[in-house]
Order: C-alpha cells, then structure tokens, then sequence
C-alpha cells in the first residue's frame, strides 16, 4: 500500500539529493549549500543514527522523516536538500513513493577520487570514533592493513549501488569529486545552482571557518605503509591471498 503525503503537503519548489558516501566531503559540501541561502541545507534525514543525534525523539516513522527533511532541509524559498548514503535508500520503500513527496529531484554524485585515502579518512575515524573536527578523538587508533583493504572494498561496493542506480533508472546525476570541492568550490557551487535552475548572482563560497581538515600526518603514514606492504602491482587478483596476509603479519611480527 503506497504511503500518500498528509492533506495540505507541498511539494518543495525543488529538491537536490546528494548521493555520496562517509568521509566524500559530504559536509563540507552541505556547508557551501546552506551558505548560499537558496540551496536548501542538506541532512541525513534517512539515516536513524544522525536523527537520533541531531533531532532526540524525532522521525520514528517515515512519514516524520519526510516532514523533517521538509521542514529542516529547506532554504527560505523552498528548496530543500537531503544527503542519502545508498545502506539507508531502502528505508524509503516500504510504500513511500519519494517523488510524490518532493517530486522529481536534481541528484549529486559526490564520490572521491583516492580510495585509498577515503578508506583510511573512514578507518581512522572509526578507530578514533570522531567523524568530525569538531569532536575530539576518543580514542588512538591502531593500523590494519587488513582493516583498509577491506574497508576499501566496502565503499567501492557501496559506490556501485549508486551506479547502478543511475544506470538503471537513466538518471544523469551532476558529478562531483571531493577533490574539486577543495579546489574549486565555487564552481561545484554553481554546476549545482544551474542545474537546479537556481540563479546565486554574485556569490562567492568559501569553506566555512569552522570546518578543519581532519586529514594529519597520520593518513600520509598509514598509505604509505599500505602500498608498501599491498602495493604490488603483479598482484592482480581482487582478493589479498591469505599466505600474503600471514606473510605481512610475520614481517610485523604479528605471527608466532
């Protein structure tokens, strides 16, 4: 049975869903959004982890998360923007149509060129259980070279669902990589207001002052140590043999 929105829903005058990824850019990139004022201000609204942190009590049903997004990730003229990673895209099936919540919607691709480094940025983080500057580590990390292969292959599976679910559907989404936010984010910016048909006249964004780099000496160390134990290029297979892992954890001495 399909989910209707309620008597007296209006459908945002546009709505931009960025398809991303942990540890893409996806909040640094939500920050130029919000800064324009007319982008809308794009949040997990799908993701009942950060609703739990973000609004306490709130969107225990789909239906609330529909009104949250409407609510909170809209700019004053009626854009609203989301964030969706593709684990939580299933939630939003269970008879809910979403183009009839917020109609036909401009999608981002925001992916990252390094995959090894956006394992490592993830790694880290949940080693450390901090994914944002703002909150303090809690803990050191500890290096696996295992842990990033396999996280490695974990974003570049889930990357694949977003694939197919534009080849499948025929959706062009606008491409964006982490590293030209860092390059040039006024031009991200505004590939993304001409899309959505939104005109920014003069603005000029600018990575917020409060976003800090979470990036240290530590993630150049922990790559340079992975290709140096995984880098062989005659190494073809997708999997890591297994007397490869033991033989990498006798060189660390990790085996008796």
């Amino acid at each position: 049975m399909t989910q209707s929105p309620p008597p007296g829903w209006t459908v945002p005058l546009r709505t931009i869903v960025i398809a991303t990824l942990q540890r893409s850019g996806s909040n640094l990139l939500g920050e130029l959004m919000v800064q324009t004022g007319l982008l809308g201000r794009p949040g997990e609204f799908f993701n009942p982890f950060a609703l739990r942190a973000t609004y306490p009590g709130q969107g225990k049903t789909l239906t609330e998360r529909f009104e949250l997004a409407r609510q909170h990730g809209a700019t004053a003229n009626g854009v609203v923007a989301i964030k969706l990673f593709p684990e939580y895209v299933p939630t939003l099936q269970s008879g809910f149509r979403f183009s009839e919540w917020f109609g036909t919607p401009v999608w981002v691709w925001l992916r990252r060129r390094d995959l090894l480094a956006q394992a490592i940025s993830l790694s880290l983080a949940r080693e450390q259980g901090s994914y944002i500057s703002a909150n303090a580590p809690k803990r050191e990390p500890t290096y696996s070279a295992q842990g990033i292969y396999n996280t490695m292959r974990e974003l570049a599976s889930r990357n694949i669902r977003w694939e197919v679910y534009f080849a499948r559907t025929g959706i062009a989404p606008i491409p964006i990589y982490y590293e030209e936010i860092e390059s040039d984010p006024d031009r991200v910016i505004r590939a993304i207001g001409d899309a959505a048909g939104i005109e920014l006249g003069n603005f000029r964004s600018a990575p917020p002052a409060q976003f800090q780099k979470q990036r240290t000496a530590c993630n150049a160390e922990w790559a340079e140590r992975f290709r140096s134990e995984l880098g062989d290029p005659d190494l073809f297979g997708i999997d890591v043999p297994r007397d490869r892992w033991r033989n990498i954890k006798r060189r660390l001495g990790l085996l008796r």
